[in-house]
């Protein structure tokens, strides 16, 4: 499990998570500032950026890479 800190979280319009490509197949939003997700059951170790995308469709990409 992999905790996402930021702000504005909705528990009743949760956002997405992608790691490049790959979405997160499981995403619980903790409180308005913290959302836990699962990363990719990959075994290919590559540096992917985490995304961010709303339920109307607006991206959210961040700086931070995982892993």
């Amino acid at each position: 499990m992999l905790t996402l800190y930021g702000e504005n979280f909705n528990k009743a319009d949760p956002v997405n998570i992608f790691f490049g490509s790959e979405p997160s197949s499981y995403v619980e939003v903790r409180c308005t500032e913290a959302i836990g997700c699962l990363p990719p059951d990959s075994q290919v170790v590559k540096r992917r950026p985490i995304i961010l995308v709303r339920s109307d469709g607006v991206v959210f990409p961040s700086n931070v890479m995982y892993p």
